[in-house]
C-alpha cells in the first residue's frame, strides 16, 4: 500500500464509519453493523506492517466518545455476552456492552486517523495492528447483538 492509498482508505472508508458511529445520521442499527463489519474486513486484508513512530502517543477520547454513542445510539444497551441477545439477569454469564465496544472502535479509529496527518502507512499499520489485538472482538460481538435489536432473532438458536 502507497501513502495516497492510506491517507485515502483512512479519509474515504475509516473516518466515515467513525462518524457513523458518532453521530448516526438517521441510520439503522443494521446500517451500522454492515459498516462495522466492512471496515474491518477491509482492515484484516492489510499487510502485516508494523511500522508506526515510536514517538506517537495517542490520546483516549472514550469518555467523550461514550456519551455521544449513547446519545446517538441509546437502543443499544447491555446484551449477553455469549448469544449477543438482549441482557438478562438469570441468564448472562458474560456481559456486552454495546457502547462500550463503539467507543473502543471509535477511539481506535480516532488514534488512527489522528497518526494519518504525519504518516499514513504508519496509521493504517496502527488500525491493523488494533484491529488484531483489540477492536476486532468489539465488533463481532456488538455486530451479532445489532443484528439482534434490528429484529433478526431468527439468526440466533434459542
Amino acid at each position: 500500500m502507497r501513502e495516497r492509498e492510506a491517507a485515502a482508505f483512512l479519509s474515504g472508508v475509516v473516518q466515515p464509519t467513525q462518524l457513523l458511529i458518532l453521530k448516526r445520521n438517521s441510520a439503522s442499527v443494521l446500517e451500522l453493523r454492515k459498516r462495522l463489519l466492512e471496515v474491518l474486513q477491509q482492515v484484516q486484508g492489510l499487510p502485516d506492517d508494523w511500522s508506526w513512530s515510536d514517538d506517537f502517543e495517542p490520546r483516549s477520547f472514550y469518555r467523550d466518545f461514550r456519551a455521544r454513542i449513547s446519545d446517538s445510539w441509546p437502543e443499544l444497551g447491555f446484551y449477553d455476552g455469549e448469544t449477543e441477545q438482549g441482557f438478562t439477569h438469570d441468564v448472562s454469564t458474560h456481559i456486552g456492552d454495546a457502547a462500550d465496544d463503539l467507543a473502543d472502535i471509535a477511539v481506535e479509529f480516532e488514534s488512527a486517523l489522528r497518526l494519518a496527518g504525519q504518516d499514513p502507512l504508519g496509521a493504517v499499520s496502527l488500525l491493523k495492528f488494533t484491529a488484531q489485538t483489540h477492536w476486532d472482538e468489539h465488533v463481532e460481538g456488538v455486530a451479532r447483538h445489532l443484528l439482534w435489536l434490528s429484529g433478526a432473532r431468527e439468526a440466533y438458536p434459542s
